[in-house]
Order: C-alpha cells, then structure tokens, then sequence
C-alpha cells in the first residue's frame, strides 16, 4: 500500500520514534511518507494520492487529520494510539500494541466515524469528542491561560491524576449555570454546574460519564450529560478517588438522547469544543454531521449508553 504517516513525536511518553514507525512499515512491505504535526505545511501531505493515511498520535493528532478528511474527500485514515487518553481511538475498538497494527495494515477493515457540528454567532465547526460548559471547560482554560492556578489545584501531581485532582475541586467550588434546551425531544430550563453533549463515549482526560466501555465509531446518537447541584458530592468523591489512583464507576447522572438540531444557551458562560476554549455566545447549535470520516480498523462493535 501506498501510505502517509503523520506523526506526533511529542505524544504519550515520546515513543516510537519517526525511524520505528518507518522501520516497522516499509518491513511490512508498504511504501510511506513521513510527516510530522511539529512540521511547517504539514497539512500539504495529506493532500497527496495515497492509499491510506496512518496517524501516529493522540487524539489531538486524530482530531487534525479528522478535520481536514471530513472537509473533504480523502483517503481512509489507520489509527495507532500513541498518545495518553486516546478517547477517539477508543471509541473505535482500536488498542493494543501499534506494531501489531501495522504489521495487519492490509487486514483492516473500513468503518464511518460519525461527528458533529457546532454553530454560534457566526463562528462554525466540527468536534470529535465533545462541546461542553462548566467544569471541564473551566480546566482547558487554566491550562492555557492561568497555568499556576492549574499546578495549585493539582496539588503537585502528574498525568491524568492531575486533571482529576483539579477538576476535583474546581467542582467544588463551581456556580451553577443557567442552561436553556431545546431540540424536537427535550425543553430544559435549568441551573447546572456541567453539561457536555457528548459524541463518543470517553472524553478529556479519559473521562468515561457513565457511557459503556464498548466500542463504537461514535454514540448511537450525540449525548446530553447533566451534571447539577445535587450530583456535585458524588462526583467530587469520584474524581477525588481517581485523583489517588482508585477505580470508580462515574456516578449516576442525567442523560438525555439527542436527535435533530439542539438549540443552546447557556447564561454567558464561555465553552470548549473539543480541546479548543470559546467565549460565550448567545446561543449555539449543535448536530450530528452528514459526512463521516473513513476509517480502517480491526472491527466495529456499537456501543450503549447508560
């Protein structure tokens, strides 16, 4: 196969190497070139004829290659998790070692990954993961913009203890917000401390909310998650106990199926759409996507939520 490898070499703990990757491919009898996201004009080679496009990365890597096939045709992409949450790749049934993955490169089997879209006072866009307001988007803003109040609430830790520990107490401490929905399903009119509508099941920091493990291209269906004041216990105990290494469930939240337009507002407060921080808007109005993303994977089993 005639192949393209996009590479993160800043993913996960560094590893592999570009010369691993290279290495393990050509000796699986395939033809490639290489990339790198940390690259000027990256995004040119991907405009070239291949057969398919071989991601290296995490999902923030996915997420760029995803963007720029679902804006219009290309080649199908093969995922090797290297990074550290891999919700996407997750999401996919994809796992394992990735020299296994390429050595069955031409075993793999296509399927569509299904995403959505976000509209808001002119801005427009496409997510993979999630679009959302309150406590997590409140950490993707310290993270980028207030880093030492980041290190204050994560309380010396590293990896996803870290994001745990501060999201731990930024739900302590968070004001709920005024949310308003509306889609041909569900009126709210609410106070909440989070809400995420979710495309795939895992999101952020390897945040599962309750959804099945299962893999799935996308959820059946995007999915609203409700967190509000009486979950906010709960959920601190939960993130607290994942912050010391302990395995929880999530706990028990509000979740609602969402089919058609969804019509959003939500008090001012600002929101992320994937990993990307937004000022508030007005209102905003999410869908699921009529396009897919070509994908290659092993197999393709639906998941379930709730």
């Amino acid at each position: 196969m005639n192949l393209i490898l996009l590479h993160n070499p800043q993913a996960g703990t560094g590893e592999p190497t570009r010369e691993e990757l290279l290495t393990d491919i050509r000796g699986s009898g395939h033809q490639v070139k290489y990339k790198s996201v940390k690259e000027a004009h990256w995004r040119r080679e991907l405009q070239r004829p291949a057969d398919a496009i071989v991601v290296a990365g995490g999902d923030g890597t996915l997420r760029k290659a995803f963007g720029l096939v679902s804006e219009r045709p290309g080649p199908p992409i093969v995922v090797l998790p290297v990074g550290s949450a891999n919700n996407i790749a997750g999401s996919l049934g994809i796992g394992g070692k990735w020299r296994e993955i390429v050595r069955g490169i031409g075993r793999l089997v296509p399927t569509a990954f299904r995403f959505g879209r976000v509209k808001g006072a002119g801005a427009a866009g496409c997510f993979f993961e999630s679009v959302g307001f309150g406590v997590l988007a409140e950490l993707l803003r310290l993270e980028d913009h207030d880093p030492q109040r980041f290190e204050s609430l994560a309380g010396g830790r590293e990896g996803f203890p870290r994001a745990y520990a501060a999201l731990a107490k930024l739900t302590a401490e968070a004001r709920p917000v005024g949310l308003r929905v509306s889609n041909i399903d569900i009126r709210l009119d609410e106070q909440v401390l989070w809400m995420e509508v979710m495309n795939i099941p895992s999101i952020g920091p390897r945040l599962t909310f309750g959804a099945s493990s299962s893999a799935a291209a996308a959820l059946p269906s995007l999915k609203m998650v409700l967190i509000q004041e009486r979950h906010r216990e709960s959920l601190v105990g939960y993130l607290r106990a994942r912050a010391d290494g302990h395995a929880r469930h999530f706990p028990a939240v509000r979740w609602h199926e969402l089919t058609g337009e969804i019509h959003l507002s939500c008090a001012g407060a600002a929101f992320h759409v994937d990993d990307q921080m937004r000022p508030a808007k007005r209102k905003l109005i999410i869908s699921r996507a009529e396009a897919t993303v070509p994908v290659l994977c092993m197999r393709h089993t639906p998941a379930r939520v709730g």
